[in-house]
């Protein structure tokens, strides 16, 4: 059965094939967790009916492109929409679609594409742009003259967000305001279609947040002072002191207690629920390489997931997604990370603007098949009680208890993004005190558990960096073995196939890869050679342009 959103969007596509709408733009606002990654494939019923050639979705981040390929990949929606298509991820390559039906690329590298690859694409063909949580480019940003382009060379366009505004207060690009928001009153070119928290949960699409809070003690010195200065609850704290107390309890043993109180209820969660996951989201690569640390102090197995480390972050999103149950995160894996069986989220960012808690809480509030009926399931959120928390939690459960949106006036502006040093977002890195001490009040307990994994089935895209490792691998061994010049073979390839393995279909590399392993096989199974045994070789003559591959 459908959404509410969904039906309403696969009204208005049904009405543009038919004609009966000659609207070019939609726009979702859906809340997170809601369902709009499906929108991509539904969005191919265009393609279907003749109406466009392609797809090219932009997201916000590298970890999402590969999940959009997923969701193509997915039997139970190609079964739904009756939609049999497939996307690649691409960051600004020749021929981004190489055979498919379209391509996934980021704002970043689109925003970094100075020979203009992706709008030439668009201008190419008819294509539907979809852009995923489009609140990130910002008004007159870098990114906005490049987005702009690609609107305007695109056939339809497709806008989603789950917090239509941004955490800086600034002006979201490439769309209309009223009354100083985002203008959804739509029109004759723009369709307009909004999802709300009370609606998601009356159609179980989500699960209500469940929060546990925590107070605790705190005691830290002011920059450059010696002046001690301690309390015993965050009720106590100043106004001017929020930021020092919250940064103390992050910074020392609330923390760790927060993250034993989480675990501990997560563990006792498992035995119930055993596909339940736990994401713990820090503010810093330091934070979270401290609360993994901790973790594996525990006895527990967690993974790390941040920018800094992209091809490992990337692994391990995909290990988190499969069989593993813990990861640490900065912003890389908060906001659209698709993990229904996330049940619980450990919250240890300074971060307090409404935008971004709306995105962290939410990758709990996804329905899980794996953990039973709707009202069996929950969604755990564990944090510090601060003030600016409960004043966000206030609004969530209001949306929780009515039916329709969260007045205007309910959009809080908490904690400044810019001072709060969160990767990604440009802030400071040192602290607005030096915390002394903090523990939360009457808790102690011990956890222990191991874990083990397996990996996931693979993209498109990563069926084609995998394809052309294993060639790359099988040939450096080859010519070790032989004796061969490496760039030798690898121009005798690329002239066998008359173009470059980066320049390759999926389908190509796998007729490579068979080819390469019928011309060039291991004599010895495969027997690794050291160097030193290798004798230069140059029997094979080729063009000096032919040996770059």
């Amino acid at each position: 059965m459908l959404r509410k959103h969904q039906h309403e969007l696969n009204q208005i596509i049904d009405q543009m094939i038919s004609g009966k709408s000659k609207a070019r733009e939609i726009i979702l606002s859906v809340v997170p967790g809601g369902g709009k990654g499906s929108v991509p494939v539904m969005a191919g019923k265009l393609i279907l009916a003749g109406k466009a050639d392609r797809i090219c979705c932009i997201v916000p981040r590298q970890s999402l492109q590969q999940q959009a390929e997923e969701v193509f990949m997915d039997p139970f929606f190609k079964k739904l929409f009756k939609v049999n298509l497939s996307i690649r991820a691409s960051t600004n390559d020749n021929d981004p679609c190489r055979g498919m039906n379209g391509f996934v690329t980021t704002y970043q590298a689109i925003g970094a594409d100075k020979h203009r690859k992706v709008v030439n694409e668009i201008r190419r063909g008819r294509y539907i742009v979809i852009l995923d949580e489009f609140h990130h480019v910002e008004e007159d940003s870098p990114w906005h003259q490049a987005v702009d382009q690609i609107l305007e060379a695109a056939t339809y366009i497709i806008k989603m967000s789950g917090t239509l505004s941004r955490a800086n207060k600034k002006p979201i690009a490439c769309v209309k305001y009223h009354n100083g928001y985002v203008d959804l009153r739509g029109d004759e070119n723009t369709h307009v279609i909004q999802y709300s928290r009370a609606e998601a949960i009356q159609e179980k699409a989500i699960l209500p947040l469940s929060f546990h809070l925590y107070d605790g003690e705190f005691s830290w010195k002011k920059i450059g002072k010696e002046e001690v200065t301690e309390v015993s609850s965050f009720s106590e704290v100043q106004i001017s002191d929020r930021s020092s107390a919250l940064y103390t309890a992050l910074e020392t043993g609330f923390a760790e207690q927060l993250m034993e109180a989480s675990l501990v209820h997560w563990l006792k969660w498992k035995k119930e629920k055993p596909a339940a996951k736990i994401l713990f989201v820090c503010a810093r690569f330091e934070d979270a390489k401290r609360c993994l640390a901790y973790l594996q102090g525990l006895g527990v197995k967690a993974l790390l997931a941040t920018s800094r480390e992209s091809q490992t972050c990337r692994q391990n999103i995909n290990l988190f997604k499969g069989p593993a149950d813990m990861l640490v995160t900065i912003a890389v894996a908060y906001e659209g990370l698709d993990v229904p069986a996330i049940s619980h989220v450990c919250v240890l960012t300074r971060i307090r603007s409404a935008e971004w808690m709306t995105q962290c809480v939410g990758r709990a509030t996804r329905v899980c098949k794996k953990s039973g009926s709707f009202h069996a399931q929950a969604a755990h959120i564990f944090a510090p009680r601060d003030p600016a928390f409960l004043e966000f939690v206030d609004v969530i459960e209001k949306e929780q208890r009515t039916r329709i949106s969260t007045p205007k006036t309910e959009q809080l502006e908490l904690f400044p993004v810019d001072e709060l040093g969160e990767e990604g977002n440009g802030g400071q890195q040192t602290g607005p005190c030096v915390p002394l001490r903090s523990q939360i009040r009457d808790m102690a307990s011990r956890i222990v558990g191991s874990y083990q994994y397996e990996a996931p089935a693979q993209t498109p895209k990563a069926r084609e960096l995998d394809l052309r490792k294993q060639i790359d691998r099988h040939l450096k061994r080859y010519a070790i073995q032989q004796g061969y010049e490496f760039p030798l073979i690898m121009a005798e390839v690329k002239r066998e196939f008359g173009k470059p393995r980066a320049d390759m279909t999926l389908p190509e590399l796998e007729k490579c890869w068979a080819r390469v392993q019928q011309l060039y096989p291991f004599e010895d199974k495969g027997q690794y050679i050291p160097p030193s045994r290798c004798r230069p070789v140059f029997d094979r003559m080729v063009e000096p342009e032919m040996m770059f591959f």
